[in-house]
């Protein structure tokens, strides 16, 4: 029973944590407004996903043949929590940028392990 389920669960969790990654980024602009900061700042906040994507390809990449996808995908999902908690709590533009970068880890994670 576990193996019929096996991929819609996958596939659940991989849309819930891509959909996650992305639904801070319309809130950007009332941030910017709130926090003060320029338009460049704003920039730097979306770098800073592409960056935690490519750190977690890069460095977390192999670790699903390592250790078993399961725990890898737990790993993702925490990420992605905890970005979520970030960006709750986000009073400042050093939080936005460890929000967004938990969730290019979280997305990176999730991305090279569930597509494997």
């Amino acid at each position: 029973m576990t193996s019929r389920l096996g991929f819609p669960l996958l596939a659940y969790a991989f849309a819930a944590v891509m959909l996650g990654t992305t639904l801070p980024t319309p809130i950007y602009a009332l941030y910017a407004h709130d926090l003060h900061f320029a338009v460049l700042t704003t920039t730097v906040i979306f770098a800073a996903y592409a960056l935690g994507v490519l750190a977690a390809l890069l460095l977390f990449g192999r670790w699903s043949d390592a250790i078993g996808r399961r725990p890898v995908l737990v790993a993702g999902a925490v990420a992605a929590i905890a970005s979520a908690v970030v960006f709750l709590n986000a009073d400042s533009v050093p939080l936005l940028l460890l929000g967004r970068l938990l969730s290019g880890l979280s997305a990176g994670i999730f991305t090279g392990t569930a597509t494997a």
